[in-house]
Formats: structure tokens, C-alpha cells, sequence
């Protein structure tokens, strides 16, 4: 091909490298169209239709994946503004951000080890909590269950809660009976960022509303009381007699 391409440049008039432009001006919209030359189609759009990474892109770009919504009011991304200061981990650059569509990624479920994935789990309508241990061992497990068990007090069904651990078996202090994910080469930390403990909320359309390093409960329900109005489900719960 870049042969080919060399002997066409090579040529006086090089009618290939033009673009025929036509304005099409109709009654209520105006159109701008471009008319390839046979030259420049032949020899050089075709044969990059053909290439593997420019079919792969255009997979992309028509799948959609790569649309986020960062900006959104929506989505938020807390971090402790000193947790340099104190030997914690900045987000890690390939950890995806509030707005970015959740990536996905193989794991085992516990305790039956049977294989699934993240989007097997987010298959249906309801929002998804992802608490992630870490990778180097925190001691932050009883934060995460503290969480868990708040979440499910004050969402129910609304969200499912998935603790994910670095390893093969739930570790003896992780005191919790809801959904357990074993990540035992630790990929899906890694493809999180969550090298020490992090958490993200995903919205039922598959992205990621909340993201917070370290794992803090309160920022988390200042987030949610934007979605769900946990103020108000709270005072109707102790207005509720016992």
C-alpha cells in the first residue's frame, strides 16, 4: 500500500489526494457532502477500512463505550486531600473515573467459586455497590461491613452491595453474608485502581456515579441523599412505630 501510495504522489496532477465538495442547500437544512476520488478510495481508504486496529475503533466509536459523563452533577469522586501527606495512594491513572462507563472483569463468586463477571452481576435495574479491600492488606474490613450492613439498612433491594477481595477464600475477619467476590489475581483491582481499600457506586445504566479513596461512609451518603432521598426515608423510618 505505501508503495502504491508513493508512485500516485509521484504523479503531476495527484487528483487522488483532492475531495470533491458539494453543498446541497434543501428547504429546511443544508448539507455538506464529500465525494472521495477513485484514487484516494482504492489506495488509500479502503485499505485502512481493512486494517484490524482502524475496524477495532470504529467498533468503538459506534458501540458507544467511549462516551462519559465526568462533568455530571452526578457524578462525584471523593479522595482525602491529604492522603499523600500520609502514605496513602493517590487514585492510580488507569482507575476509571465518576462518568466513566464501569469496566468490566472476571471474578468468583463465594463461596461456590463458580466464575462470573462483574456485568453478569449488574445484569437487571437495581444500582450496584463495589467495596474493594485492597490489595496490600489495609485493615480496613470492618469499614467495608460497616458500610455493607448501612447500605442494606437504608436501601434494601435497591442496592446490591459486592465486597471484593484480593483472594481465593473470604478472609476469617470479614464478617458479612451478602455478596462476596473473590479476585485472587487481583486484575479487577488493579483495573480499579484499588490498590488499598476503594469503593464505587454504579448507576443501574452501568456507570460509575461515586467513586471514593480511602472508604468513607459519610461522603457517601451526601451522594446518595442526591438519588434517594435518604433524609426523608430516615424520619420516616423512626416516625414508624416499633
Amino acid at each position: 500500500m505505501l508503495s502504491a501510495a508513493k508512485h500516485l504522489c509521484a504523479q503531476p496532477n495527484r487528483s487522488f489526494a483532492a475531495l470533491r465538495m458539494t453543498l446541497c442547500n434543501c428547504s429546511n437544512c443544508q448539507g455538506l457532502f464529500f465525494i472521495i476520488e477513485p484514487c484516494l478510495r482504492d489506495y488509500v481508504v479502503i485499505p485502512l477500512l481493512n486494517q484490524a486496529f482502524v475496524q477495532r475503533r470504529l467498533l468503538w466509536e459506534a458501540s458507544e463505550l467511549g462516551i462519559n459523563y465526568r462533568t455530571s452533577p452526578l457524578s462525584q469522586s471523593h479522595q482525602d486531600a491529604g492522603a499523600h501527606r500520609i502514605g496513602r495512594k493517590q487514585w492510580q491513572r488507569q482507575a476509571p473515573h465518576a462518568g466513566d462507563r464501569a469496566p468490566d472483569g472476571h471474578c468468583f463468586r463465594h463461596p461456590s467459586q463458580e466464575a462470573t463477571s462483574l456485568f453478569a452481576e449488574f445484569r437487571g435495574t437495581r444500582s450496584h455497590l463495589l467495596l474493594f479491600a485492597g490489595r496490600a492488606a489495609s485493615g480496613d474490613d470492618a469499614n467495608l461491613v460497616q458500610i455493607a450492613r448501612r447500605m442494606e439498612k437504608l436501601l434494601g433491594e435497591e442496592v446490591k452491595t459486592h465486597l471484593i477481595v484480593s483472594a481465593w477464600e473470604k478472609p476469617a475477619n470479614l464478617d458479612w453474608d451478602g455478596s462476596i467476590l473473590l479476585d485472587p489475581e487481583g486484575k479487577l483491582h488493579t483495573r480499579y485502581g484499588a490498590e488499598v481499600a476503594a469503593l464505587y457506586f454504579i448507576r443501574p445504566d452501568g456507570y460509575i456515579g461515586y467513586r471514593s479513596q480511602p472508604v468513607y461512609e459519610e461522603p457517601l451518603l451526601n451522594y446518595l441523599r442526591t438519588l434517594f432521598l435518604l433524609d426523608v426515608r430516615q424520619q420516616k423510618r423512626a416516625s414508624c412505630p416499633k
